[in-house]
């Protein structure tokens, strides 16, 4: 499944698609979601994500972060920069079932 790419500072629609993604579907399958940011949305990323995993810390967790750089694409004849990068994946494991309040 492709990442979700954060793209707007909109948290709550991203909390909609990680309920969408994560959630119980019946199986009891593991599931994973990976959610990416570059610069300045690197915050919203962060914020996407604790408030998802303290909303429902009985059933999702963080299995990885990564960070790094990369070089962004030169606009119009200007240098390439550099800019800050982040990869987050979240895992509801294999039995956890999300609860009727959700």
């Amino acid at each position: 499944m492709e990442p979700i790419k954060i793209s707007t500072s909109d948290t709550k629609s991203y909390h909609d698609v990680l309920l969408e993604r994560l959630l119980d579907d019946g199986t009891g399958d593991e599931k994973k979601c990976t959610l990416e940011a570059q610069g300045r949305l690197i915050n919203t990323l962060v914020e996407v994500v604790t408030l998802f995993v303290a909303d429902h810390p009985s059933i999702i967790t963080i299995a990885n972060i990564r960070i790094g750089t990369i070089k962004v694409i030169k606009v119009q004849g200007s240098k390439a920069k550099n800019t800050s990068w982040m990869r987050i994946i979240l895992v509801r494991e294999p039995g956890m079932v999300s609860s009727p309040s959700i």
